[in-house]
């Protein structure tokens, strides 16, 4: 049974392109998170734990357009486990 408020989540970025400019360049970055069932998960009511494994991969990207302005998009998706409950 696992115990605690929370799941602990750990997590590791490599960034891919980084900018020569931070004005105008582009910045690429790849995160990896992995979040451990380690808080309380209670399958009939509210659970601050959410009672399996989840791999979740993220790919950032920003782009510089001068004058102050930047696009910022983020993609990411979450693999989980199957519940015990």
């Amino acid at each position: 049974e696992a115990n605690g408020l929370g799941d602990l989540t750990v997590g590791a970025t490599a960034w891919l392109i980084e900018p020569s400019d931070p004005v105008t360049g582009t910045t690429l970055a790849a995160t990896a998170f992995l979040t451990l069932p380690t808080g309380n998960y209670d399958s009939a009511g509210v659970s601050m734990g959410s009672g399996t494994y989840t791999f979740t991969p993220q790919i950032g990207f920003i782009q510089g357009l001068g004058s102050g302005f930047y696009f910022d998009g983020t993609f990411d998706v979450a693999f989980t486990r199957d519940h015990d409950d």
